[in-house]
């Protein structure tokens, strides 16, 4: 709920998309509508109109189709996207050389810790951009607990192009989606906010 009396202003920002602007005496919120997404660029609530707003930091991707996919760790074992049907799936975009990405690796483990079992989600950790000798090392280095698979073959199909990037897809029935995107560091307890929204979501 808003605080005091609500005024809405609304801006075309261009033929695809719009700025929505909501005021109160003690606070305001923007939400920018695009064809492909819709970004809240304050806190999260639920709009009067249906459409819900996810946690901070977190974009609504608008019918985007999740692509069928294979990726595969360092040791040619593969993973599908038919093989995590009927799952919320977590996507983590990520590279050794790159700071945000190893400073959230221990929660990430912890995420790994708290769902391994569960048969409603799943979390795939997707390395770009390095050579297998160096990602061998480095993981054996830091110990990391999970099977890390390459994703350099869908950063065009799902444009990631920053790192960290997270990828919400939702492949239960028909067609999968990809949901939510997040880019940059991300905490635990918002990562497990968001990935609760979805699976709340029919």
């Amino acid at each position: 709920m808003f605080p005091g009396p609500l005024s809405r202003r609304k801006y075309t920002l261009s033929s695809q998309c719009e700025l929505y602007r909501w005021d109160t005496k003690a606070a305001s919120m923007e939400l920018s509508i695009g064809p492909r997404e819709v970004t809240l660029h304050s806190f999260a609530l639920v709009l009067a109109v249906g459409l819900t707003v996810p946690v901070a930091g977190w974009q609504v991707l608008v019918d985007v189709n999740a692509p069928e996919f294979t990726v595969r760790d360092a040791d040619g074992r593969a993973v599908s996207s038919r093989d995590l049907a009927g799952k919320v799936v977590l996507l983590d975009f990520w590279a050794t050389w790159c700071a945000p990405c190893v400073r959230e690796l221990p929660e990430l483990a912890e995420y790994h810790r708290r769902v391994t079992g569960r048969r409603d989600v799943a979390f795939l950790s997707l390395n770009v951009t390095d050579e297998r000798e160096t990602l061998v090392a480095f993981l054996a280095e830091r110990k990391i607990p999970y099977p890390v698979q390459s994703g350099d073959s869908l950063l065009g199909p799902l444009e990631v192009s920053v790192f960290p990037t997270k990828l919400i897809l939702d492949l239960r029935g028909e067609g999968g989606r990809v949901r939510l995107r997040r880019r940059g560091y991300t905490p635990l307890a918002s990562l497990e906010a968001a990935m609760a929204q979805v699976l709340a979501t029919p």
